[in-house]
């Protein structure tokens, strides 16, 4: 029989054997211990692995593995799901005060109260929490439950925008836990070796910019907000000193592992959960438990473990299709199904619950569960009742169609697959996907249309204001040799100054301004177009590159800083920004060409020669629009033209010779017969009255 270490319910099934090794006294990992049991209760958590380890699992509690690739001489298969155990302390003054604790030690600590003293070392104290999610809020209402005399949070963040739901926040000053956002920490103060405070100051937050937290301090700010106690809750990291350098890493912080079969680089090493993934959701961990099973089966089905494959090979999986909607249908369909609000679960009051670890949140009753599942947006997933294929007539739904290749023979090819542009954040000193206000020129065409988000107002995607000064940033993934594209998109120009030109006629008071290296208006009519925009529409053109954008952390405006043209420095304000993006051709093109054998330059677009603009590498096989260059519409549309010239005279010799001719009855000569009518009938609803006799007939034609 194989054995095989951790993930047991899945293996165990399949006639597995299955040891866990487990280093805490108690099983469940970071459910057990890294999750309080107001959220989780222990004796249900408990419950469902005692359901697992009756089935054959053998459990190892207080059983550390220091060098995982050794249990590869005991095991068949291993699956590392060592979780993120160890936290995250900031390298600040009085760090390594004995008043100041992490987190996940913290809440270890917590959870295993019957082997530990931590209560003592929190009742009747001030407790600060460093930090703003979720596991902060953890520690925060944890040392409440313990006896803390007070417990504050403090985080770089606003209340706005702190990592932990909104509702948690809320919660946790209902049980008064006083919140202290949008500080920096400084020192931990202390008095004789014992703490008294931690010295923050005010910062604007504004997020982070390449695992960089990016703010400003603000003059003035500094204070001591005064504890006992101080828990660092900023983040976790799993503990990977039982790979032995023998496992790869991602940069020394996570185990290095398939997406697909969570295999690692060392045969028969399989790895999930948060010790490849960093910390995530208990059903994240969950899941990849499923499918490391599938991957270790599939691994171990192979009896000969020399000619095992690595990674493993696994089985394809058909899954049930998946309803795909976009904004705007999913909108209609929330504004129609689902007017009543979400039910929610009720809770202990605030006094009540904080004087235990009992559960918080009760379920759900059978009247409110019935209300929740009116609320389904019925989105058209597919549950094989077959109602479809009854009710279609024609007969065209078949349930057990597949996926098939089909070889169709032809005698040219013309290749259109296309663009994509630029993603907004190539260049992360202009703040796309940080500051809300700056968005691309595809998402602000979208904001202009009359059926889009905004249904044609001009606004603001942050307070959904009206920005009266907007920015158009040019060649954001164009001209620019350090983003790996020094070519010009061709379009940036003119749709910049189409979209300004739409935005002042949308709204008057909008005074759009354009940061450009050059214009490029060729075109029929595009240089009178740019000349309109700015004698008739007043759009201002600055030719300068924008060097970074700010966010101002009190209006959410942005601080453009940019070198005009005389030389000097200027920083200007704008409400709203737009990056004007280039094309691109996609990862699928370019791979589609390979498979085809049709060359692509060094930027991915098919190759051609100067005065054969529509003809590839490949004979017989034709390109036209953006695969073959950046343009515009029109000069596809002309090009469309020429690819279809050049296919059809390729296959002109050809035209006519696979046409059937198709053959009627002769005709015959009726001039001396008497006239007879002819009535054809469609099928009619049952519902009809109908003439049914000849002589009902007759009376209707007469």
């Amino acid at each position: 029989m194989h054995r095989v270490s951790r993930r047991p319910n899945d293996l165990i099934r399949k006639g597995y054997s299955v040891t866990v090794f487990e280093a805490q006294p108690a099983p469940g990992g970071m459910m057990r211990v890294g999750i309080p049991e107001y959220r989780m209760p222990y004796d249900l958590l408990q419950r469902e692995i005692d359901e697992i380890i009756s089935r054959g699992v053998e459990l190892k509690l207080n059983h550390r593995v220091e060098d995982v690739t050794g249990l590869l001489k005991d095991f068949d298969a291993v699956f590392v799901a060592a979780g993120a155990h160890i936290g995250i302390k900031l390298p600040i003054p009085g760090n390594d005060l004995p008043e100041v604790h992490i987190t996940t030690d913290f809440l270890r600590e917590v959870s295993l109260t019957g082997t530990s003293n931590i209560q003592s070392k929190i009742a009747n104290k001030r407790v600060l929490v460093l930090g703003g999610g979720n596991v902060a809020i953890d520690a925060a209402m944890s040392s409440v439950r313990m006896g803390a005399s007070w417990v504050g949070m403090s985080c770089l963040e606003s209340r706005e925008k702190m990592p932990a739901h909104d509702w948690e926040v809320r919660d946790a000053q209902d049980e008064g836990i006083d919140v202290y956002p949008s500080r920096t920490f400084k020192e931990v103060t202390n008095k004789d070796g014992h703490v008294t405070g931690v010295r923050t100051v005010d910062v604007n937050f504004r997020g982070f910019i390449e695992g960089r937290p990016d703010f400003d301090e603000i003059p003035g700010t500094e204070t001591v907000i005064p504890c006992d106690v101080v828990i660092f809750a900023i983040g976790q990291k799993p503990d990977l000193t039982l790979l032995s350098n023998k496992v790869e890493t991602v940069r020394g912080r996570t185990v290095a592992a398939d997406k697909d079969t969570l295999s690692t680089n060392v045969p028969g090493i399989f790895s999930g959960g948060d010790v490849v993934t960093g910390t995530t959701f208990v059903v994240d961990a969950i899941a990849a438990g499923h499918k490391a099973a599938r991957s270790i089966e599939a691994y171990l089905k192979q009896e000969d473990k020399e000619t095992r494959a690595w990674p493993p090979v696994l089985e394809s999986i058909e899954r049930l299709p998946e309803a795909k909607l976009d904004p705007v249908q999913a909108k209609q369909l929330m504004e129609a199904k689902s007017q009543a609000p979400r039910p929610v679960p009720e809770k202990r009051g605030a006094e009540e619950r904080k004087r235990d670890f009992s559960e918080v949140e009760a379920t759900l009753t059978e009247e409110e569960v019935i209300e929740a599942a009116k609320r389904c947006l019925e989105c058209g997933i597919c549950s094989e009742c077959l109602q479809c294929v009854f009710a279609c007539r024609a007969g065209a739904i078949n349930h057990d169609d597949r996926e098939k290749m089909v070889d169709v023979k032809v005698g040219a090819v013309i290749l259109t697959p296309g663009f994509k542009t630029v993603e907004g954040n190539i260049r992360p000193e202009f703040g796309y996907g940080v500051y809300p206000n700056v968005v691309t020129s595809i998402e602000f065409e979208r904001m202009l249309s009359a059926s889009g988000p905004y249904a044609g107002v001009v606004q603001s995607p942050s307070d959904a204001g009206h920005p009266r000064k907007i920015a158009f940033i040019q060649c954001v993934g164009s001209r620019d040799i350090s983003c790996g594209q020094d070519y010009c998109s061709s379009v940036c120009c003119m749709y910049a100054t189409k979209e300004a030109i739409i935005a002042k006629e949308h709204a008057n008071f909008v005074e759009p301004t354009i940061f450009y290296m050059d214009i490029r208006a060729y075109g029929k009519g595009f240089d009178a177009y740019y000349e309109r925009a700015k004698s008739e529409y007043g759009v201002r053109f600055i030719r300068c590159m924008v060097s970074r954008i700010r966010e101002h952390f009190k209006t959410k405006n942005l601080l453009v800083t940019y070198l005009d043209e005389e030389g000097k420095i200027v920083e200007e304000e704008f409400d709203l920004v737009v990056l004007s993006v280039g094309m691109v051709p996609s990862k699928e093109t370019v791979e589609m060409a390979k498979r085809m054998g049709i060359e692509v330059d060094a930027h991915g677009f098919c190759k051609t020669k100067p005065f054969e603009p529509t003809s590839t590498s490949k004979p017989g096989v034709y390109v036209c629009g953006v695969f073959q260059g950046p343009k515009d519409i029109p000069e596809t549309v002309s090009q469309a033209s020429g690819a279809v010239a050049d296919a059809a005279g390729l296959i002109a010799s050809a035209r006519g010779t696979m046409v059937t001719k198709k053959e009627y009855p002769p005709e015959a000569d009726v001039t001396a017969e008497e006239p007879r009518i002819g009535v054809f009938l469609a099928s009619v609803s049952s519902s009809a009255t109908v003439a049914s006799t000849s002589e009902e007939w007759s009376m209707c034609l007469r």
